[in-house]
């Protein structure tokens, strides 16, 4: 998930679309998020 991120990243996306991506594919997971607070 961080090389994915760093990734996105470097590729100059934005903190919160890179959250709203990383949320997204991981959200089936049953695993809930993490408490980070979200990029605004």
């Amino acid at each position: 998930m961080a090389r994915e991120a760093k990734s996105q990243y470097d590729q100059g996306i934005p903190l919160k679309e890179i959250r709203e991506n990383i949320d997204k594919k991981y959200e089936n997971t049953g695993v809930p998020s993490t408490p980070t607070p979200k990029p605004e």
